[in-house]
């Protein structure tokens, strides 16, 4: 398992909760701090940055992530960091949502991606004034 799988799956699960979506993933080598990938459905467009933690190497945002998902919160846009770790035997997903300079934590099990995908949902539905 990579972080390339994980965000795989990711875009997969994120096709299936938010139908008719868009997902992008946008790496490129020579561009620093662009999120990973954004969606769009619901006339609401998210951007998330995804890492994976192994046992022995840590995962986290650089300054210029970091800077990134701040200015896009900023801006009016859902922006995340997602972290997926294994820890022992368990593996945990971490969504947090950056919004003027904090962040809410969800914790999901087992690297859940339809739980991930269905906060974005919420989310998504929330910032388009549809109930949820």
């Amino acid at each position: 398992m990579n972080e390339a799988y994980l965000k795989r799956a990711l875009k997969d699960a994120l096709r299936v909760a938010l139908p008719g979506c868009v997902v992008v993933r946008h790496e490129d080598k020579f561009t620093a701090g662009v999120p990973d990938l954004s969606v769009t459905w619901a006339g609401v467009t998210s951007w998330i940055e995804v890492k994976y933690e192994r046992k022995g190497r840590l995962a986290k945002l650089t300054a210029l992530q970091e800077k990134a998902l701040q200015d896009l919160a900023m801006a009016g846009a859902p922006a995340y960091a997602l972290t997926y770790a294994e820890r022992g035997k368990d593996r945990v997903a971490h969504l947090s949502r950056l919004l003027n300079r904090t962040s809410s934590v969800d914790v999901v099990l087992f690297f859940d991606h339809k739980a991930v995908s269905e906060a974005i949902r919420d989310e998504h539905l929330r910032r388009n004034g549809t109930a949820v």
